[in-house]
């Protein structure tokens, strides 16, 4: 049964395919309370069901977003509903559960539809993902405090810090974009700041602290070829902040399918060259990033260089909050 303790780290997710694959193989993690997920469907996959039921066959808690604002899903969630009245239980982290339902207040929700969410789930556990202060703070406070332990993950800087809900029981988590994104590959400085030290987000007050990953809080998009290829690697600098280094192929010129991996293997030289020097955190997405850079594993395509990237910053800001923690104690 999960041990699951605050603060803790929330990566928040959009649901496709290498999103959902980077968190294979972390459950042993997330059941751990080292980290809490929140998931966001895109589209309706059979690849995205069969990794949402292996998260609650392990008993893996995740938050699921039951409005999404993108994709086929934002414009017809019941698959979701569906999915959640198969799977849900009042008793989040308790014997029966591992999913937390979890409504996206964003610019236009209403107090009635916030109201009918909570109808839905009466009395059980939910979540509340919080973008826009359309819905009065007095409003979805009254409204939730005959449900034991909300979860409030408030989004982005845009959001007011008095709106903050002030209820009994519930945590409150504070979910940032950090990933400095570039208009393309090529233009990527050698290194740009991700995140002031977890203590530092910790002693805010809030009771957990997020990210969007090395993917950014981007609405998503196709694949296309690139001209240059990226790889995205964070890491814990000396003072303790979250630092992000862009390894860029040296050929950034063509944009040719065929090349890509003479690219991906360019980019990855750099990269295992900054593991090797530097005396950083180095997981399973790390060590698997080497034995690609040394030829003694096979070389991904371009999906499965982002899944180790989002792979790798989980497990790096799972270490940083546990070693964080163990310091406070």
């Amino acid at each position: 049964r999960s041990t699951t303790r605050w603060p803790m780290y929330v990566p928040y997710l959009r649901a496709r395919a290498e999103e959902l694959r980077a968190l294979a193989g972390l459950e042993n993690l997330i059941k751990s309370g080292a980290v809490f997920p929140v998931l966001e469907p895109f589209n309706s996959t059979s690849e995205l069901w069969s990794k949402l039921r292996a998260f609650v066959k392990a008993e893996a808690p995740f938050a699921l977003v039951v409005t999404p604002p993108y994709g086929k899903l934002g414009k017809d969630p019941k698959p979701i509903r569906a999915f959640v009245n198969e799977h849900y239980s009042a008793d989040l982290f308790g014997e029966e559960t591992v999913l937390l339902p979890t409504y996206h207040i964003r610019p236009g929700t209403t107090v009635d539809e916030v109201k009918d969410f909570l109808d839905d789930f009466s009395g059980g556990r939910v979540g509340f993902v919080v973008t826009s202060d359309d819905v009065p703070r007095r409003d979805l406070e009254r409204l939730s405090k005959r449900h034991s332990g909300v979860v409030f993950v408030a989004v982005r800087a845009g959001l007011p810090s008095s709106y903050r809900p002030d209820v009994e029981g519930a945590t409150v988590v504070k979910v940032r974009d950090g990933f400095q994104r570039a208009a393309a590959n090529a233009k990527y400085p050698e290194e740009t700041f991700f995140s002031d030290p977890v203590a530092t987000l910790v002693q805010e007050g809030y009771d957990g602290f997020g990210d969007f990953t090395t993917v950014g809080d981007t609405e998503p998009g196709g694949g296309w070829t690139p001209k240059a290829v990226a790889v995205h690697w964070t890491y814990e600098n000396d003072r303790g902040e979250i630092r992000t280094r862009h390894f860029v192929s040296d050929d950034r010129e063509d944009q040719i399918q065929g090349q890509v991996p003479r690219k991906i293997q360019q980019a990855l030289v750099k990269l295992r060259a900054f593991v090797q020097t530097n005396d950083h955190f180095c997981g399973d997405a790390c060590r698997e990033f080497l034995a690609v850079a040394s030829g003694s594993a096979e070389q991904p395509q371009l999906g499965g260089l982002k899944r180790l990237s989002i792979r790798h910053h989980v497990e790096l800001m799972a270490s940083v909050t546990a070693r964080s923690q163990g310091s406070d104690s």
